[in-house]
């Protein structure tokens, strides 16, 4: 019942391997249109993540840096976002870290009803990162958890 619709452009911020520059790229994203009840369906790549310019693997590497590794804000801004300017922080780590404890982003991971509080949320990105790099494919053991949390982000988003 579905059919062709066109394309759709689609931007996507971040590295494309877990050391790699960052940099912005355009996916072409196939829609489709269903016959039976006109509903536009967009088939994206698989790291793409809804209402979100970085892809999961991108974010999943900004919180590990963050929380797991302790990098300031505009250290980990330089290392996953190709605009990287400085503005003395990085808010959407922040976000990043509230929408995981929501439920709303990786919504496999759950928080366990705590309360996220400024000081708590550099913690729950930590929490993430770890259960991110959970779901990497097989590698070597010696991979720093950054490096893990990159991969499992593209199978967890």
């Amino acid at each position: 019942m579905l059919h062709g619709h066109g394309l759709r452009e689609r931007v996507l911020l971040g590295p494309e391997v877990a050391g790699g520059k960052p940099v912005q790229r355009i996916a072409m994203c196939r829609r489709f249109r269903c016959t039976a009840c006109e509903a536009v369906l967009l088939v994206v790549p698989r790291p793409v993540l809804p209402r979100r310019r970085f892809t999961a693997c991108a974010i999943a590497l900004a919180l590990a840096l963050w929380g797991h590794e302790g990098l300031t804000a505009e250290s980990v801004r330089k290392r996953v976002s190709p605009d990287a300017f400085d503005e003395g922080g990085w808010r959407s780590l922040r976000r990043w870290a509230r929408a995981v404890a929501a439920g709303a982003l990786f919504p496999g991971y759950f928080v366990g009803g705590v309360t996220v509080a400024g000081r708590r949320l550099r913690e729950v990105a930590g929490e993430v990162a770890s259960w991110l790099a959970g779901h990497a494919p097989p590698r070597p053991v010696d991979e720093p958890l950054w490096h893990l949390a990159f991969s499992g982000g593209e199978h967890a988003g």
